[in-house]
């Protein structure tokens, strides 16, 4: 996969997250039809950019609020 690609797939999720809020994994998975939507995922966690919340056994995703965004 080409970086520029990754990067347009994970802007694509970060969107729909910012947007529309907390979302299932089974709801962001029909928004979002493509395979790497786990990389998009990881990434985002990796920049604690989401929360992962696990809530009986179904996995629920929301953008991290009280991270502040530091620009240089």
């Amino acid at each position: 996969m080409l970086q520029k690609d990754f990067q347009t797939r994970v802007n694509a999720v970060w969107q729909l997250i910012s947007e529309r809020g907390e979302l299932s994994i089974q709801e962001l998975t029909k928004l979002v039809n493509y395979k790497n939507l786990f990389f998009a995922l990881g990434w985002l966690c990796k920049e604690n950019k989401i929360l992962l919340r696990d809530e009986d056994g179904e996995l629920f995703i929301e953008r991290n609020t009280s991270v502040s965004e530091i620009f240089y």
